[in-house]
């Protein structure tokens, strides 16, 4: 969820690393650690465990940031943050995402405003296609 929000309001992918071992170091390079179950993955795996390059110290980390994600916001970020927590078991779920600041002030009612709209699109595509059945008809 995390990379695909960042990828979203940027444009751009958040890790765009050139093969899987490059684009496990910058992950790492931002978030600094992976679960325990990842971690005891990467050892396992003789190539990934050869090439991914873990960041020596916390000062070597490059931070998700607002600096780095403007179109974000503070709290976009908080979310952001948020949803690439390494350790399955510790990320918000989906309810408890929405639920975050970023979202305050979206209106309760754009489900019910969103749906509408559909239906009523739906509605005007049947009819369209009835009328042209009917002309079809009428030759």
């Amino acid at each position: 969820g995390g990379c695909l929000l960042a990828e979203l309001a940027t444009g751009q992918p958040l890790f765009p690393g050139d093969t899987d071992v490059d684009q496990l170091s910058l992950i790492l390079a931002s978030l600094g650690r992976v679960s325990e179950h990842h971690a005891a993955y990467i050892a396992g795996n003789a190539v990934l465990s050869a090439g991914v390059r873990y960041p020596a110290r916390r000062e070597d980390l490059t931070p998700l940031t607002v600096d780095r994600f403007p179109q974000l916001r503070g709290e976009g970020v908080e979310m952001l943050i948020a949803a690439l927590t390494p350790e399955p078991s510790g990320r918000p779920t989906a309810a408890e995402l929405l639920s975050m600041p970023y979202f305050h002030g979206v209106p309760e009612s754009f489900d019910d405003a969103f749906y509408a709209e559909l239906e009523q699109d739906r509605r005007v595509r049947e009819a369209a296609d009835a009328a042209a059945a009917a002309a079809r008809d009428a030759k």
